[in-house]
């Protein structure tokens, strides 16, 4: 159902400005032609980081159009969001989107998505009041887009993250490969041979407060089954997995 709602959103407001360029469009504006060049160069980056950076870059232009802005902070919205790597950045694209124009060819699509993702973010912000691992609490930290104070709380564990954990600070540039010098990843229990190489990044700091403030929604939380960021599975089923249950107390 959530597949279908998702085709049918992207199958609309996307056939292009419309009318709504002529009005918003000043003949300093990025043309067409350049604009979509950017944002093509952008889609290419199959790390998310630097698909991230593009578009912030791109949205960093002074020369774009009302139409350009609101399209690129909605593509950079909905892959924070569904890659669940920055859902509070997600949600303030949305907004912003919204504070561009109630007539902007993305706003409705943009209404919608937000609603979901407050959702989202109020499941994931009640799951914080329950005994969790700490590879529970990273999954849900890190998807809000609080990275710093996920990767510190789980280095400061001395627990080995999960291989999908690993992958994903990886592509974040937190954790790196053949550094000798740098404190290593694995340093409790059986070895891991996909550890081995393994390294944090620089030196180990102190615990930062949050990098994005939990935010005080107000819509209705998904039900107590929704599944959980990262891998699909709900709490109660990841409770049963090794990584042994502590209570995670703020900084």
């Amino acid at each position: 159902m959530l597949a279908a709602a998702c085709a049918v959103i992207l199958g609309t407001g996307m056939a292009g400005p419309g009318p709504f360029a002529a009005v918003a469009q000043s003949p300093q504006t990025l043309s067409e032609a350049a604009y979509e060049a950017l944002l093509a160069e952008a889609k290419a980056h199959e790390n998310p980081v630097a698909y991230d950076a593009a578009l912030t870059s791109i949205l960093n232009r002074s020369d774009l159009s009302d139409y350009q802005r609101g399209k690129t902070l909605f593509e950079r919205a909905t892959r924070r969001w569904k890659d669940g790597m920055d859902k509070l950045g997600a949600l303030d694209d949305f907004e912003a989107i919204l504070a561009i124009d109630a007539n902007h060819p993305f706003a409705n699509n943009a209404k919608i998505e937000k609603g979901w993702a407050e959702d989202e973010i109020i499941w994931i912000e009640q799951q914080h009041e329950d005994l969790q691992t700490i590879a529970e609490w990273f999954d849900g930290v890190f998807s809000l887009g609080r990275h710093d104070e996920a990767v510190a709380r789980y280095r400061k564990s001395g627990i080995s993250p999960t291989p999908l954990q690993v992958q994903t600070m990886m592509a974040f540039g937190y954790i790196c490969e053949d550094r000798p010098d740098a404190p290593k990843l694995h340093q409790f229990g059986p070895e891991r041979p996909d550890l081995a190489n393994l390294h944090w990044c620089g030196p180990a700091a102190a615990m930062p407060g949050p990098d994005k403030a939990p935010r005080l929604l107000t819509a209705s939380a998904p039900a107590t089954g929704s599944p959980a960021p990262g891998d699909g599975k709900n709490a109660a089923a990841r409770k049963d997995e090794a990584q042994p249950a502590i209570a995670v107390a703020g900084p």
